[in-house]
């Protein structure tokens, strides 16, 4: 049987690019031609989403991903459905199946939160002994996997002395 295990609806996004988007078009055109060869298709992402604390990741060579993994999909990060998107991929499947799925559920009223005051904060450099009392010293930087460290953040630091005449 066809199979296509992950099938684009979206990209990700990279810090410093603008929002990814792939056309829903292009997502209709490519459904379509795949659920006409009765292929299985599992939609990577169908729902936007939040990677919380630090499971957002990076691409390489170095580029950093946003908390929100938003992806430009039909659900949008907070479970809204009404995107031309999702519309289209509705259509499509009850075009080529013949069927009509349930109606989705009614949307719930976005919450309004007003302002947040943030009253305290603290510096890195005052942090540390807090979050890393025990550091670990090393003539070399030591790679997450030799830390230990399955994701987050380390925090590299090294003195430099040399003689500022000499260098002129």
């Amino acid at each position: 049987p066809y199979v296509n295990s992950e099938f684009y609806t979206g990209w990700l996004d990279h810090w410093g690019h603008p929002h990814a988007h792939v056309s829903t078009d292009a997502i209709v055109k490519s459904l379509t031609a795949m659920l006409n060869l009765n292929a299985s298709v599992n939609m990577y992402m169908f729902e936007g989403g939040t990677n919380f604390a630090f499971w957002n990741g990076a691409n390489t060579p170095y580029s950093p991903q946003p908390t929100s993994y938003d992806y430009n999909a039909p659900l949008t990060e907070s479970g809204r459905y009404l995107t031309e998107k999702y519309t289209a991929i509705r259509t499509v499947i009850m075009q080529v199946t013949g069927e009509t799925p349930p109606s989705p559920p009614a949307l719930e009223p976005a919450q309004k939160l007003g302002q947040v005051p943030f009253t305290e904060a603290v510096s890195l450099p005052d942090a540390l002994s807090y979050i890393s009392p025990h550091p670990i010293v090393g003539k070399t930087p030591i790679s997450f996997e030799d830390l230990g460290q399955n994701y987050g953040f380390v925090l590299y630091s090294t003195k430099v002395s040399f003689d500022t005449m000499s260098a002129m």
